[in-house]
């Protein structure tokens, strides 16, 4: 396990303590089963983005403070944010997640070539 997931993973013990909600409930929104929470915590079960889709709501925060919290070196020296380079992006029509990325692509790849 890398530092970086340690760290998630604490960043994961001290939200679900503050959340302050009995550990099966925690377990039913976050979607894992009965008596996996420890396993979530510890490592021997993998951290998927619905646990922190489902934590972040219970605590009404965004869910990548998880990972900014965690990841706070690659946070540090991040020169954008993914916000800008989607606003950057020249408007095209909503056709769902696989247009987005392409945007996105693309303004990377002009901005890269600068």
């Amino acid at each position: 396990m890398s530092e970086e997931q340690r760290r998630l993973r604490m960043v994961l013990r001290e939200a679900v303590g503050a959340t302050r909600r009995p550990v099966r409930e925690i377990e039913r929104t976050i979607g894992i089963g009965n008596g996996n929470l420890a396993r979530l915590l510890d490592g021997r079960l993998s951290v998927r983005i619905h646990h922190l889709v489902g934590l972040a709501a219970m605590l009404n925060v965004p869910p990548g403070d998880f990972l900014e919290l965690s990841y706070t070196e690659a946070s540090s020296t991040a020169k954008y944010r993914l916000r800008d380079w989607i606003e950057r992006a020249p408007a095209t029509p909503d056709n769902g997640a696989g247009a987005l990325a392409e945007v996105v692509r693309q303004v990377v790849r002009e901005e890269l070539a600068r």
